[in-house]
């Protein structure tokens, strides 16, 4: 390492912030005039992920104080360590790469985190940088997923697809099965709809009050349709127009497929100002093949006829409702297989629960079944679970009547799957 290369970010740190990387990019010139350097600040360009994943040897330099932050976002994953600022060398292909990271603020106020890549010569840097994007750019095992303008790859929303299942899913009559056939037959179909001049894109339309699977159905045909998922949860950005995020979904989305495009709570990201572009994106025939783009709404009632009635946006609509007393049943009775069998209900209590539960959903079923085991334990097990289910179902009504007559209540404190 050349001996100016220590001293190098705490003197470009010490310019005006809009010279930053312009005096690093110049200094990197005189310092290594016989190699190439390479700047970019592309979210894709993770050594991390790249060097996790075992697609190059990566080693910190410590002749430049490297700059770690500590994160601790998940319990599960206790502390992390973020690279912010340093030098690193990079053993790929053969080939050893030099890397300077800085992270500064720029004018505007927006932290920004740039690379300067050092190689032997242009094509090396060039082979590099490529590399490691398009590793970070595929879907391997997470799902991705877009949020504050840009898309983050979520391996454990991807665990929980995994666990879906529609053998697990309970819902009305042939719902289930209805929509992994329509699925299904699309997907198969592809042929046909070329050789009749159809654009071969769908879009299906989960619609219902929360709680009653919507999340569950898409995890489950997620798995089984085998699709790479894009999962869109806001179109808000801090430093970006929705139009310009909405840009970015959907050209993201056209790279990926065949894919599965998923959009939540629809009423909430499409607004009266983004409308319009949004139905611009979405009516891409030629653009969009192989898109299935599905949306759930718990407010019907707020989407602009433009998106219900039109059948060439979403041309299946699929109706989620609340569980009837054939459903609860079910439900209840899977939940009953899984307890202990000094709690578990007989069938004369799960028959009688499923009656007194009308009006919940599968997630106030939930939450009536993990309310009441714990209330069980609390009691000191003197009795089955279902004489203390019935009496919880009190407290749960009571949530449902403080809301507005005609609208959902709330969802109950505890995360349920089923939606």
């Amino acid at each position: 390492m050349h001996s100016s290369v220590p001293e190098l970010i705490s003197i470009a740190l010490d310019q005006p912030s809009g010279a930053v990387s312009y005096v690093i990019s110049r200094t990197l010139g005189q310092i290594f005039p016989a190699k190439a350097v390479l700047e970019t600040d592309c979210h894709l360009f993770d050594l991390d992920t790249f060097a996790k994943e075992k697609q190059c040897a990566l080693v910190v330099s410590r002749a430049v104080h490297p700059q770690i932050e500590a994160r601790w976002d998940d319990p599960d994953k206790g502390m992390e360590p973020r690279f912010v600022s340093g030098w690193r060398a990079a053993s790929w292909n053969g080939h050893l790469l030099e890397i300077l990271t800085v992270e500064h603020c720029p004018p505007g106020g927006c932290l920004d985190q740039r690379h300067w890549i050092v190689a032997s010569a242009p094509d090396v840097a060039r082979a590099f940088f490529q590399a490691v994007c398009a590793h970070n750019h595929e879907v391997r095992g997470e799902v991705l997923v877009f949020a504050g303008g840009y898309w983050r790859k979520d391996a454990d929303l991807f665990r929980d697809i995994a666990a879906a299942s529609f053998d697990d899913l309970v819902l009305a009559g042939d719902l289930a099965s209805r929509i992994r056939r329509d699925c299904e037959q699309w997907m198969s179909s592809r042929a046909l709809y070329e050789e009749h001049g159809v654009p071969w894109k769908r879009g299906a339309l989960f619609l219902g009050p929360p709680g009653n699977g919507k999340s569950h159905c898409i995890k489950a045909l997620v798995r089984a349709l085998g699709l790479p998922c894009l999962y869109v949860r806001s179109f808000s950005a801090r430093y970006a127009t929705e139009h310009d995020t909405m840009a970015r979904v959907f050209a993201r989305a056209r790279k990926s497929a065949p894919c599965l495009l998923v959009f939540e709570d629809l009423d909430a990201l499409v607004t009266d100002k983004n409308r319009s572009f949004f139905l611009n994106e979405l009516d891409g025939f030629a653009r969009n093949t192989g898109l299935l783009s599905i949306a759930t709404t718990n407010h019907p009632e707020k989407l602009d006829p433009a998106i219900l009635e039109r059948p060439s946006r979403f041309d299946r609509k699929y109706h989620f409702e609340l569980p009837g007393i054939a459903e609860r049943r079910r439900y209840l009775g899977s939940w009953n297989l899984r307890l202990r069998s000094a709690m578990r209900m007989p069938d004369d209590e799960l028959d009688r629960l499923a009656e007194a539960s009308e009006g919940l959903s599968f997630a106030y079923l939930k939450e009536l079944v993990l309310s009441s085991m714990m209330r069980w334990i609390s009691d000191g097990e003197q009795r089955t679970l279902g004489p203390v289910a019935l009496e919880q179902i009190g407290g749960l009504r009571a949530q449902m009547t403080t809301c507005p007559e005609g609208t959902p209540p709330p969802p109950p404190e505890r995360e349920a799957d089923d939606e």
